[in-house]
Formats: structure tokens, sequence, C-alpha cells
């Protein structure tokens, strides 16, 4: 095991459950930030696939984030949001994931947001296109970064935390097939396809995209169309 860096300590977290190793995560952060967070990203502790993008989000925002069930606000959740007194509460998922009591309960702890799509391929989207004040990416334009992981690893989430802020501030998109690209995904990429006008690309933005897995979680012909659409192309000024 090396030796401790000079002037830093380590110490652990933990918790019994995802639930409470989220809240114990908050914990340590806000202590060491000296201050808690006034947003706070809630997402299934059931179903991650649908709140995978919130992981980018708070390296880029220093935002927490913490669990639910879908019909329940276990009580580590509810300690950690009553900490706040009445947070902006941003949920990341449908009803299916997150149901209307759950939601009803956490009005009660805080004003609520919910951010959602039927696939956790649009609710990851929704997210990237979502901004309000002092929240949200709100990437709607080219000259953007993201990060595309497979929903099927969830932790490929704390991968696309480190290119979440660094400079990089990628929003983490996710695709559940690793042989076909989902049609939402396909699409949004292809609304922020760059361009440039006559002849010469000199003053044009650019895309980028990080892909996260092996070819088992995205494949090689998943990757080349990705390729494709981020590829900066020519555009026809009148149309």
């Amino acid at each position: 095991r090396p030796p401790a860096a000079p002037g830093l300590r380590s110490s652990k977290i933990s918790g019994d459950d995802p639930y409470e190793l989220a809240a114990a995560v908050d914990r340590a952060f806000s202590r060491a930030k000296g201050e808690l967070s006034k947003q706070v990203v809630v997402i299934s502790g059931e179903r991650p696939e649908h709140g995978m993008a919130a992981a980018a989000w708070a390296a880029r925002s220093g935002d927490s984030v913490l669990f639910v069930r879908r019909d329940e606000v276990p009580a580590a959740t509810v300690r950690a949001l009553r900490d706040r007194r009445r947070p902006q509460i941003f949920l990341l998922g449908p009803e299916s994931v997150i149901g209307r009591g759950t939601e009803q309960r956490l009005r009660g702890l805080g004003s609520v947001r919910r951010i959602e799509g039927a696939t956790p391929e649009e609710t990851a989207i929704r997210f990237a296109r979502y901004r309000t004040a002092g929240f949200g990416w709100g990437v709607d334009v080219p000259g953007a970064n993201f990060t595309v992981a497979s929903t099927a690893r969830p932790l490929g989430a704390a991968a696309a935390a480190a290119l979440g802020s660094n400079g990089v501030f990628a929003p983490l998109l996710v695709t559940s097939s690793p042989d076909r690209l989902p049609a939402p995904l396909e699409g949004y990429l292809l609304d922020l396809q760059p361009g440039y006008e006559g002849g010469d690309p000199s003053d044009a933005v650019f895309n980028r995209v990080w892909i996260l897995g092996d070819e088992s979680a995205v494949s090689a012909r998943v990757q080349a169309r990705i390729d494709q659409l981020a590829e900066l192309v020519p555009v026809d000024a009148d149309g």
C-alpha cells in the first residue's frame, strides 16, 4: 500500500444500503465544502439506468445526489433533505421509476421538478437539454462535449463524472443497446451536429464524444455512427 500524500488525509465513507451511503457521501462532501448544496438531484435506487446522468452533473456543479425507492423516501434521504430546509429537488425519471406518491412526499421537503423521459435514453437527453436558473446543462446548440455509457453498466457513471468537470463539462448520455444507436439519442446528436458555411470551417465549433466501455458496451458500428454524427459538415446557407 503506497504512503499517503503529504498534507492529505483519507476517510472511509460507508452505509448499510445505497440510500444511507448516498446520504453519507452527501454529509462528507458538505463538510469538506463547508456548506450544503441548495439543489439536490434525486434518482431511483432501484432503477439506476434512469439516474446515471446525475453523476456528470454532480461533478460539474457540486450538487448532491440522493436515492429513493419507487414508492418510498428512505429515512436517510429524508434527513439529508430536511437538513437543507426546503431545497430545490430535481427528480430524474418517469413515474414508473419514481412514483407520484414519492414525488408528493418529496414536495413536503422542498420544491420539486421532474425531468423525465419514457426510456433511460430520453431521460438523459432531457436532462442534457434542461436548464433553469442556476441548474442544468442546457445543451441545445452545437459545440458541446458528451460521454456515452451503457445502461447495462451503471458504474460507467463514475467514469463519466471525471469528464463532467475539469474543463470538459460533458453531460452523460446513455444507450441500452450495444449494437444499435437508439433513435432518441441519434436524433439528439443529429440536432446538434456542427456545420459550417462558405466552404471555410476555420470558425466552426466542434462536438466531442467520449464512449465509455469496450465493444460489448458500445459496438464499433455504433461508435462509427456516433463519430459520423459528431463530424463537422458543410451547410447550405440557402437551406
